[in-house]
């Protein structure tokens, strides 16, 4: 049984990420972990037993209004749904979310970009961008933009050196909706780790299809106009070409660095359009 985490301020864009949720596992059965990080205001002339009181009482309220939001959209638990609530008390929102994720033992992270502030930048500048970045499981960013349509095309940026092991972690993702994978590599680059001029386009993609056997898989150059341009290349594919999803790993040291690079991480899920799925590449290489 797959476990989801689902992060939610009770916010437009939190419901929109509940949406998304939901559409991964309909058939199979899975967990849904819906947790709400806050900070109460609590007196600061209270006695010691006063304030435990206060923070006791928060949270039985707290998590009685996160109950109520997630099934006003419609989510119940079922036969093939486990739900559960957490509240946890503290400022540290992205720190709060991983250790539910380590409690849970969860596979994803689904959250929204845009906090009930309606701007980016107080809930997810810092909060999300930590957890895409230290998150030992994959996170998946929904923009305010996200309307709920079918997934059907799934954009996974790539160098071309060796990427089964890569994409063999994005189509379990996929797979679940049956979409079209598009393989998306932009240049010029410096350096530059294949020959573009000479590159295989059919028997490479061909011979993909056959190992990972999956037929929907695509590959997309898109030039920029200067070196080492990802993140402008990767908005101009999903403006032209209008995938459903965006995938990026995130590195510590690689190529891909250029872009999740602390603001940088935050620049691409701002301009971005579509939901983001960020999967941290060392602990898939570790496995």
């Amino acid at each position: 049984m797959k476990t989801i985490i689902i992060p939610t301020d009770f916010s437009a864009n939190a419901d929109l990420a509940v949406t998304l949720a939901l559409r991964i596992n309909q058939e199979e059965p899975c967990r849904f972990v819906f947790v709400n990080v806050s900070q109460p205001e609590i007196p600061v002339n209270l006695t010691g037993q006063q304030h435990s009181e206060a923070l006791e009482n928060y949270t039985i309220l707290q998590k009685d209004k996160l109950q109520k939001h997630i099934e006003a959209l419609g989510v119940q638990a079922s036969t093939k749904r486990e739900v559960a609530y957490v509240v946890r008390l503290s400022p540290l929102v992205s720190e709060s979310i991983a250790e539910v994720a380590e409690q849970y033992k969860a596979d994803l992270i689904v959250m929204g970009t845009t906090g009930a502030s309606g701007m980016k930048k107080l809930f997810f500048g810092s909060n999300a961008s930590n957890t895409i970045q230290n998150s030992k499981v994959p996170v998946i960013a929904v923009p305010a933009s996200y309307r709920g349509g079918k997934i059907e095309q799934i954009a996974l940026a790539t160098d071309l050196i060796n990427p089964e092991t890569k994409i063999s972690k994005v189509l379990e993702f996929t797979r679940i909706f049956e979409a079209q994978l598009q393989l998306v590599h932009v240049y010029p680059n410096y350096p530059e780790m294949v020959k573009l001029d000479s590159f295989p386009n059919r028997r490479f993609i061909a011979e993909l299809r056959e190992k990972l056997a999956y037929s929907k898989i695509e590959l997309f150059f898109m030039q920029t106009r200067k070196e080492n341009d990802i993140h402008g290349g990767l908005q101009e594919f999903v403006r032209v070409y209008k995938p459903d999803m965006l995938v990026m790993f995130t590195h510590k040291r690689s190529f891909w660095d250029k872009i999740f690079d602390g603001s940088r991480t935050e620049e691409v899920v701002y301009t971005t359009n579509v939901p983001l799925l960020a999967i941290r590449w060392e602990v898939i290489d570790n496995q």
